[in-house]
Parts: C-alpha cells; sequence; structure tokens
C-alpha cells in the first residue's frame, strides 16, 4: 500500500534522514521507534507532504508522491491522514464543529448526513460529551481522542500517529493503544505510529521499525526483536523490562 524508497532529508547541513526503506502493508500497524531527535517526526511529514524529501521516493498504491503539487497532496491527505503530536484543534470551535469541518469543505454530504456521521466517529472512540463543549473544557485525553476522530472521518486509507501517548497517564495510554487498534481493525486502514514507547509498541505493533541517527537500524516483526542483535534496540527491551 505504502512504499518508501531511500528517503532522505537535511536542514542545512545537518543530516536528518538518510537511505530510509520500508513498506506499510493493508491492515498494518507499523511502529517506528527511536531516541528523540531521530527523525521519525520528519519522516511523517515526508509522508504526508509537509516536507519535501532531498532524495528517494514514496509511493501510494504504486503512486509516486514526492513530486505532487499542493493542490495534489490536498487530495492525497483525505487518503492519508495525519494525527499530530498535540492534539491542535480548533480552539473556537465546539466538539461537533471540531468534526464536522472536514466534512463541509471536502465532501459532498448534506448537514443530516453530517450529523450521523460526527455521532458514529464520536462512538468510535468513546467519546460522550456535550457537543457544545469546546476543547479547553474538555480533559487532554479526551482531546486526543477527539483528534483521531476528526482525522478518521474522512475515512483515509492509512493513518499517521505522531506520538500519540506523549503527556498521557498510564490508563490513558492503554485506552489509546487500543482505540488505535480498534480503529485500524473496525475502519480497515493501516497506520504508522512514530513512538519512543517500546511498551506501546510491543502491546498493538504488527512490525516495528527502529532508527538511529536517521537510519533504519533495525526493522520487522516484533515476536523478532528480541534477536535484533542492536545494542540500542536491546537498551529499550531492558528499560521495558525494568
Amino acid at each position: 500500500m505504502l512504499r518508501v524508497s531511500h528517503l532522505g532529508k537535511s536542514f542545512a547541513d545537518q543530516t536528518i534522514l538518510k537511505n530510509v526503506s520500508f513498506e506499510l502493508d493493508a491492515g498494518e500497524i507499523v511502529f517506528v521507534l527511536g531516541t528523540s531527535g531521530t527523525g521519525k517526526s520528519v519522516l511523517l511529514k515526508l509522508l504526508v507532504g509537509l516536507l519535501k524529501p532531498d532524495a528517494g521516493e514514496v509511493y501510494f498504491k504504486g503512486q509516486e508522491l514526492t513530486q505532487k503539487t499542493e493542490a495534489e497532496w490536498n487530495l492525497i491527505r483525505q487518503k492519508i491522514g495525519m494525527v499530530f503530536q498535540q492534539p491542535a484543534l480548533f480552539d473556537s470551535l465546539n466538539v461537533f464543529e471540531n468534526l464536522a469541518f472536514g466534512l463541509r469543505r471536502l465532501t459532498q454530504l448534506d448537514e443530516y448526513q453530517i450529523q450521523k456521521k460526527v455521532a458514529a466517529f464520536l462512538e468510535l472512540v468513546q467519546i460522550r460529551c456535550d457537543l457544545q463543549s469546546f476543547p479547553s473544557q474538555l480533559s487532554y485525553g479526551t482531546q486526543k481522542r477527539l483528534s483521531f476522530a476528526r482525522t478518521a472521518i474522512l475515512e483515509p486509507e492509512i493513518l499517521l500517529f505522531d506520538e500519540p501517548t506523549t503527556g498521557l497517564d498510564p490508563q490513558s495510554t492503554y485506552a489509546i493503544n487500543t482505540l488505535i487498534q480498534k480503529m485500524s481493525k473496525e475502519l480497515r486502514v493501516s497506520s504508522i505510529v512514530v513512538s519512543h514507547d517500546m511498551e506501546c509498541a510491543m502491546a498493538i505493533a504488527d512490525r516495528i521499525i527502529f532508527l538511529d541517527k536517521g537510519e533504519v537500524l533495525w526493522q520487522g516483526a516484533k515476536d523478532q526483536i528480541r534477536h535484533s542483535g542492536k545494542d540500542l534496540v536491546n537498551q529499550f527491551l531492558m528499560d521495558l523490562t525494568l
């Protein structure tokens, strides 16, 4: 479904990503792990066209993306949706209007259809609150789930998550992990999750890609990672067992 080939990105004289290659199959949940500053979030921005690579290609269903215009990318982003690290909700819009925003701009649905779809996606992410509430009136965990729903409501084929559990307590972290699994299954989407949280990866990933200094240090099925032979990967695993 998604193929990344020899992707590279630098800012000035600093190399952020180098020769990154991997594939995402239909229905997979792939975690991209690594220490802070190793290029994980930059990778997601390249996959959704917010940054342009210096080298390499990105293919979505056989179509090369890196040379697309911004107008073309706006259409592609309806198929590749990104959930940012912060909820990034519209503070001046209530819960309903936040979810309806994309539907009104990008679809031909009438108001009745929009209302039904908003209700369905609020149910999917298990939000039960006054639809007239504003983001500032909601807990941080609820804001995160609302941001999931806002991205998923356009029914993309791929969901990109940037550090989805950052700032959450253990109970909320578990709930978010469960929600990513649920959305992948019920919406039949593929997911790439950028994280530094090995526990989350071992809980829900199908495959893991480990970045170090902007390069792929190791990738494979999660049940193979204990045999990676890589010191940095083993350190993450040691932290998991402490």
